[in-house]
């Protein structure tokens, strides 16, 4: 019971947080794709790095593992 007290107020507390920030400003595509180019240098390239590991790991890193063998697991270390 109590786990859906907290799950129930989390859920209320996340409607209420995004009705106030649609609110503060219009919403353009501008704004919804790159943060109104708002973004700092560091924010991106860690965004940038983040998805090219994970996209590596996900998808090149298997591919290579299956045409290589499993010492191609170690790339990522």
């Amino acid at each position: 019971m109590t786990a859906l007290i907290i799950i129930s107020a989390f859920f209320i507390l996340t409607i209420i947080l995004a009705i106030r920030a649609k609110q503060k400003q219009k919403m353009t595509l501008e704004n919804w794709a790159v943060g109104n180019r708002s973004f700092n240098t560091v924010f991106v390239f860690l965004l940038t790095a983040g998805e090219v590991y994970t996209t590596f790991s996900f998808l090149g890193g298997s591919g290579w593992t299956y045409s290589k063998g499993i010492s191609a697991v170690y790339v990522m270390v």
